[in-house]
């Protein structure tokens, strides 16, 4: 469970911010 909370949180931190505007018109976090 850990490893899935941290993979969200670098994933929101880092890739989420690099792909943010790919996915522009796909919110997959929100």
């Amino acid at each position: 469970n850990q490893r899935i909370l941290a993979f969200i949180e670098f994933f929101n931190e880092t890739l989420a911010k690099s792909f943010r505007w790919t996915y522009i018109g796909k919110p997959l976090l929100v």
